[in-house]
């Protein structure tokens, strides 16, 4: 039985990802001599968490030798970096090509200087601050009272008072009936009709 049989496809991932652990710490170990070592990258058909994975392995073994090489730790964890950024691309989880902007973004990041814990709490009490400032112009919301139900039956109006929205009601007739009413009477109010109420 041949060995690739025994072997699943993850294999040559694990494989690339070995090598460049060694090439890392050659780069580190030779220091000036390293010219000759071409720089890992990172390739689009790597599987990104097992390169993710073998190399924070690697470098968590080798850290006390990193640590006294800012550079060479600097160009690990770029290259890991470009990793975690890649598999977000694939994910669809950033734009396509971030990945290549790691280094450019890992560099500003590394020449702006670090907060003290002096600026962080002034900071945060800042930003405490402008939140409360926020929340006080914001108008209270007070709930809207609902108008109290009046009783169905409403009260009758004295006289000839009428209710709002009432419509007018037609005078009633003799003996309080509605009667027959002539449109193109005068009104008695009028000196006409208060002629014709007199003449009769």
């Amino acid at each position: 039985m041949e060995i690739d049989i025994l072997r699943d496809d993850s294999s040559v991932h694990r494989d690339r990802a070995e090598r460049e652990n060694e090439s890392f710490l050659d780069m580190l170990r030779l220091g000036a001599d390293t010219e000759g070592i071409a720089k890992p990258i990172v390739l689009f058909e790597d599987d990104d968490d097992i390169h993710l994975a073998s190399h924070t392995k690697d470098l968590v073994r080798n850290f006390d030798e990193y640590r006294n090489n800012k550079t060479q730790l600097f160009l690990r964890i770029q290259h890991m970096e470009q990793h975690r950024i890649q598999k977000e691309e694939k994910l669809g989880q950033l734009m396509p090509g971030a990945s290549t902007q790691t280094s450019v973004m890992m560099n500003q990041a590394s020449q702006s200087a670090l907060p003290t814990p002096q600026t962080v709490m002034m900071d945060s009490q800042a930003r405490k601050q402008n939140l409360a400032q926020q929340q006080a112009q914001q108008p209270q919301q007070q709930p809207q009272q609902q108008p109290q139900q009046q009783p169905q039956q409403q009260k009758q109006p004295q006289g000839n008072q009428k209710l709002p929205n009432q419509s007018p009601r037609q005078p009633s007739g003799p003996g309080g009936g509605s009667g027959n009413i002539d449109p193109s009477a005068p009104s008695k109010h009028t000196p006409s009709g208060a002629m014709q109420g007199g003449i009769q």
